[in-house]
Formats: structure tokens, sequence, C-alpha cells
């Protein structure tokens, strides 16, 4: 789990995008390219550009988390630190 929060914190900080793995709570597995904005309460919260809008993943549901070379201009304020 703190591989993947490093991954998401460290493409916070430097406006890139973060792709995940993701298996849902139907056990649906997907990949999102995500914005990174906040991590709280074991959610992590970014924009899914596949689904276009803010989303909430469970963390423990994150299978893999990769840091992209392609920047995002924030739509909210990035809270991770």
């Amino acid at each position: 789990m703190t591989n993947i929060y490093n991954v998401i914190a460290s493409s916070a900080k430097d406006l890139v995008l973060v792709k995940i793995g993701y298996k849902d709570s139907k056990g649906n597995l997907s990949e999102r390219a995500t914005e990174p904005y906040e991590i709280k309460n074991g959610k992590y919260y970014g924009f899914c550009l596949n689904k276009g809008s803010i989303r909430a993943f469970d963390l423990d549901g994150i299978t893999y988390a990769t840091k992209t070379r392609e920047k995002f201009s924030p739509r909210w304020p990035v809270k991770i630190l």
C-alpha cells in the first residue's frame, strides 16, 4: 500500500497523471487514467479521464499505480502532500 501511496503522491506533486489498476466491490478489474487530488479516510480521489468525472477509489481496491509523464492542469486544489 505504501508504494501505491508514494506513486500517487509523487504524481500529484509533479502534476502528472497516474494510471491505476482498480478492482471494484463486484470484483471487476479496470485500468484508469486519473488526475490525483486527495487521499483521505481510506479513499483516493482522482479525476478519472475514462469516466470524465471525479471518482473515489478504495485504496484497498487499487492493485497498482504507475506514474506517467503526461502533465495536467489542476481542476481543484491538489491536497496530497
